[in-house]
């Protein structure tokens, strides 16, 4: 009797291979994890826009502000945009790497000293390897058809239990989809192990990808923040702080800085990003609606959220 205990195995793919059946033991139960792991529905692939995978970045560290030690795994071409991340969000990363790199499956040491990990990016084979599989598998009719890739559908639950209609991309002919899905749920399952979120000791994970892993969704998946809503975020934090400003000459001090008074206009914040009052509010008001900042009195001052309150 041969054991097979690997959690990216698919037992179809061991009959191919063996020539012979294979019984299915995994026991129906689970294993609750000690640490969160959640999963925003957004697709980034090695050509995903730079700008669009900060802007993912500067959302997640300021939604999970006590976060302080921060790892990441993501595509090679995504890496390397890491060095354009500014502060006060660069200093929170203390380790980061890319998938294929090695230290995205065999790594042991992501958790013991970080207290979130982050993996953006699906870590998607080719055409070429998905028919090289199939043909592996002996399936020598379904490597030579069309893959059909494209935009595919599938249902997953959020963490509150609400039913959530995912778009993410793949092969709809079934025996490529098959194969690609045990590729790519593969490459996620082994870099979201790294956080090691069964175990006391590990640490809490954030998946950011359009496939099927296994994962509960977020409640709420809009996560993208911007650099000007970062500015503004980070102007508030330091006045709710008491730092002054007076020392920066390109600016006027801004009124109410002596009294204690952390809530601001929306004139006097448009007046520190150089935007129009009308540009600024749009996004003080999309910063609200995400409950990043709520909305002090009839005339509209701003504070930051309780949630917001270590972004600095």
């Amino acid at each position: 009797v041969v054991l097979f205990a690997d959690a990216t195995a698919d037992r179809d793919d061991l009959e191919l291979w063996l020539g012979r059946p294979v019984k299915e033991i995994t026991p129906t139960g689970h294993i609750s994890r000690v640490k969160r792991v959640v999963q925003y529905p957004i697709d980034f692939n090695r050509k995903a826009s730079k700008k669009r995978f900060l802007d993912v970045v500067r959302g997640i560290l300021t939604k999970l502000p006590d976060a302080q030690r921060v790892g990441i795994i993501t595509h090679k071409t995504l890496w390397k945009a890491l060095k354009k991340l500014t502060k006060p969000f660069a200093k929170r990363i203390t380790k980061e790497t890319y998938f294929g790199s090695g230290d995205d499956r065999a790594s042991n040491d992501w958790h013991i000293e970080r207290d979130l990990l982050i993996v953006i990016g699906t870590p998607r084979p080719g055409d070429g390897a998905v028919q090289c599989r199939l043909i592996q598998l002996g399936d020598f009719a379904s490597a030579e058809e069309d893959g059909l890739w494209g935009d595919v559908y599938w249902r997953c639950k959020t963490e509150a239990g609400a039913e959530l209609i995912v778009k993410g991309l793949g092969y709809r002919n079934p025996a490529w989809h098959r194969v690609h899905r045990s590729f790519v749920s593969a490459g996620l399952i082994q870099a979201v192990g790294r956080g090691r979120s069964l175990s006391d000791n590990g640490c809490d994970v954030v998946v950011v990808a359009a496939e099927e892993a296994g994962f509960p969704f977020a409640d709420i998946t809009d996560i993208e923040l911007n650099e000007t809503e970062a500015e503004l975020l980070t102007i508030l934090s330091d006045l709710s702080a008491e730092k002054s400003y007076r020392d920066i000459k390109t600016f006027p001090p801004m009124r109410g800085d002596s009294t204690g008074d952390t809530s601001r206009t929306t004139a006097e914040l448009a007046q520190r990003v150089c935007l129009s009052e009308r540009q600024t509010r749009d996004i003080l008001t999309r910063l609200e609606s995400r409950r990043l900042i709520v909305r002090v009195g009839e005339r509209g001052g701003w504070r930051l959220s309780a949630i917001s309150h270590s972004i600095s």
